[in-house]
């Protein structure tokens, strides 16, 4: 039943009717408003956290990197003996790692060694006895202070390690959900402001707390507050630009946070104090203050909330800095009043409940009604179990490579740097490649290579992990996975009928999160048994992930399907709806079924912000 014909009958509920008249309708007003220094403008300021974001997503490798330690013997410090003759006195050499023992002393009276010289101290007998380390001292000749060094998280305390980087994406997954909740309800400027206030009090309180709980706690807040403010800066970018630039704007948004990973190396390099560190990438947040007083409140949120006044402003402030006519104020008035009411309409009477029920469910689903539909029918079960192995595993392997340094390289600096260095050419050459290949095999030789390239370095067992053809193999990997995971946020969002697609990505791309929850435990508790354990985790998950992919069906060429049954149907090769026009011709046709009107290619990149990046 259409909104028209509801209309002429009695009414008593409110309920949000289907969006695409409110979408089209805006689109006529942006389309007025064209594109220009305003629409860049925003693009700007909401894209630079980004940088900032990308440095807090990995800045684990050096706020918390493998240290060298061994016990701390305080009988022994105030001898006149080097560091070395200290060790060669009071700790066990282990053969099959050529180093000493990091967790244990030998057994011995060190206030009565203290008073001799060193010579007469090696002629000594040691004893076979050995303790556990009750303090250490580490080696700094990289980094002067670290956050393990600060609370020693080594030896039995060395699985504490890994929460460092999981309390972080932690937060990320708790702010997936409910940044779009908040964001609806209180609007995305004023989410995006207290966010900010948020990220910046945690980010203080982190670089002076001396409690790891409570640092723990801060970074959770960090990344749930910065994903806040990183996916509401998205927002407004695409719902205050045209469709014509729609696309380059998703695609151009993750390039900050590629850049933002090849600087903090260098941040890293110049500062090697992990407090002083944090700061140096924490407080020029700061300077996005001025996004809060500049950038303007979303015009389509404003006119579906009803605030039509401060729409009809924000959209003459934008012709006048796009060098437009001023919109005639009688049109720009009713036009914004005529999408105002298309959003909002009556239910039917209470003697129509069923009916009233069936048209929701045919334009906008509630959440569980949703989930469920996710799993009914064997084919969309099929898709949705193999699409949350895809999310788990490119999240997995893309932050078990970029934490892996301590393992596959002996500089963390070079290799974060050309970490973040091979992101940059999937941004810019990945939709090309979708388009001429195909969903499917892209995302499957991605994969492949990715598998190739962390588990080719193990085929040579004397493999020199400071040698570059060793340094460039892993970098294919990771660049490879990267493209995986921008094919994956469009497979996926093609995939899912429209009236479930903002809930399938959503639920797919959560269940991925796990994977960078995870991922740190992997490269740090397995990583030091040997530094093989990760890779062959990631390159089998990996494999048998492409393996997986080919249960799905090719979505290029297809139209996007709107409802459950079109999908069953074109499984079944039976193909209804669009008299098959091809996904380029149908994605800004369609529209995603949610309380935010935005457009299917939108809300597949507005997860992240239009790409893999989390904060």
């Amino acid at each position: 039943m259409s909104p028209s014909q509801t209309a002429s009958r009695p009414h008593d509920l409110q309920y949000i009717s289907s969006p695409d008249q409110m979408t089209a309708k805006f689109e006529d007003l942006l389309a007025q408003v064209d594109s220009g220094p305003w629409t860049w403008m925003i693009f700007a300021l909401c894209s630079i956290w980004g940088l900032f974001g990308a440095m807090q997503a990995v800045s684990a490798v050096f706020l918390s990197p493998v240290t060298a330690h061994w016990c701390h013997v305080t009988e022994l410090q105030n001898t006149n003996w080097t560091s070395e003759q200290i060790k060669n006195v009071s700790i066990p050499w282990i053969t099959e790692t050529s180093s000493f023992s990091s967790c244990s002393q030998y057994e011995r009276n060190y206030s009565d060694l203290a008073v001799l010289s060193y010579e007469e101290a090696s002629n000594v007998p040691i004893s076979n006895l050995t303790q556990a380390c009750t303090a250490w001292d580490y080696d700094t000749s990289v980094f002067r202070s670290t956050v393990i060094s600060e609370w020693d998280l080594v030896c039995d305390r060395n699985y504490l390690r890994s929460f460092v980087q999981s309390s972080f994406m932690v937060g990320v997954f708790v702010g997936c959900p409910t940044n779009g909740i908040l964001a609806d309800r209180f609007g995305r400027k004023r989410l995006l402001t207290v966010s900010l206030f948020m990220f910046l009090a945690m980010a203080g309180l982190a670089a002076v707390i001396t409690w790891f709980p409570v640092f723990l706690l801060c970074r959770f807040f960090m990344a749930f507050s910065g994903h806040c403010v990183y996916q509401t800066s998205y927002i407004i970018a695409v719902e205050t630009c045209s469709i014509r630039h729609r696309g380059t704007i998703g695609i151009l948004f993750s390039v900050p946070f590629a850049l933002g990973y090849i600087l903090l190396p260098g941040f890293a390099y110049y500062i090697r104090d992990w407090r002083y560190l944090h700061l140096a990438i924490s407080l020029p947040v700061a300077l996005l203050i001025a996004n809060t007083i500049v950038l303007p409140e979303s015009p389509r949120w404003l006119i579906q909330n009803g605030q039509r006044k401060k729409a009809a402003k924000e959209l003459q402030r934008a012709a006048r800095w796009n060098r437009q006519k001023p919109l005639d104020s009688i049109w720009l008035t009713a036009t914004i009043a005529e999408i105002h009411s298309t959003s909002v309409q009556v239910s039917p009477a209470p003697d129509d409940e069923d009916e009233a029920r069936d048209e929701a469910d045919s334009t906008s689903l509630s959440f569980w009604s949703a989930l469920r539909m996710l799993f009914c029918g064997l084919f969309m079960m099929r898709v949705t179990v193999v699409l949350s192995l895809l999310w788990f595993t490119c999240t997995l392997v893309y932050y078990g490579i970029a934490m892996n340094s301590g393992n596959l390289s002996a500089d963390p600096f070079v290799y974060t740097a050309l970490g973040g260095a091979v992101e940059l050419p999937c941004y810019f050459f990945g939709a090309a490649v979708v388009k001429r290949m195909g969903r499917r095999l892209t995302l499957i030789l991605s994969l492949v290579i990715t598998s190739l390239a962390i588990l080719g370095p193990m085929a040579v067992p004397s493999a020199d992990k400071t040698s570059w053809w060793f340094l460039s193999i892993v970098m294919v990997g990771k660049m490879m996975v990267t493209a995986g995971f921008q094919v994956l946020y469009l497979y996926t969002s093609e995939l899912y009928p429209t009236c479930i697609r903002t809930q399938g990505l959503g639920v797919t791309s959560m269940l991925g999160r796990c994977g960078a929850i995870i991922a740190p435990f992997i490269t740090d508790n397995l990583g030091s048994v040997h530094w093989s354990i990760p890779s062959l985790i990631f390159g089998l998950m990996s494999a048998g992930a492409a393996v997986v992919t080919f249960l799905l069906p090719e979505t290029k060429s297809h139209a996007l399907p709107d409802t459950v049954q079109e999908m069953e149907a074109w499984h079944s090769g039976v193909r209804k709806g669009d008299g098959g026009r091809s996904y380029e011709d149908t994605l800004l046709a369609k529209i995603s079924s949610t309380n935010d009107p935005a457009s299917v290619e939108d809300r597949y990149t507005e997860d992240s912000g239009g790409g893999l990046n989390t904060v």
